[in-house]
């Protein structure tokens, strides 16, 4: 993981802390664009996304400690921990979808950033739903 002037290492974990990881994202994050997706998986866990480069993110802790649960056409590698049930991450390898494959970390168990950060962060909407990955949703304001 190569750190530059113009990117930072965040640590990130689940909720009771038996999964950890780290993944380079830019030093300013709230220059950073995040993703929310309307799919019926990110829509019923909440999940809001970051994209990491998979050379930029490796768990540090925790692998055993992880299921993967598959869905739909059973490509992407949505990872949870089985103690907690926090979703940290998904590995996408879904084509059409833009700069798969890539690890989507869930901003939320981004350790450091504080809620006023957060709340400024850029969100774009996908429309997940209809694999209609390239344009926002109709109604996105629930997600």
């Amino acid at each position: 993981m190569d750190i530059n002037e113009n990117t930072k290492e965040f640590f990130g974990s689940c909720h009771c802390g038996n999964v950890r990881f780290h993944c380079k994202l830019e030093t300013e994050l709230l220059n950073s664009e995040t993703l929310r997706c309307n799919c019926s998986y990110c829509l019923k866990t909440r999940f809001w996304e970051i994209v990491v480069c998979p050379k930029d993110f490796k768990v540090l802790k925790g692998e055993k400690d992880q299921e993967n649960y598959l869905y739909g056409s059973k490509i992407n590698d949505n990872y949870f921990c089985k103690s907690c049930g926090v979703n940290t991450y998904t590995l996408v390898k879904m084509e059409g979808v833009p700069n798969a494959p890539f690890y989507a970390v869930n901003v939320n168990t981004i350790e450091g950033i504080t809620h006023e950060q957060l709340s400024k962060l850029k969100v774009t909407f996908l429309d997940g739903a209809t694999d209609n990955w390239q344009n926002e949703p109709k109604y996105h304001n629930h997600i």
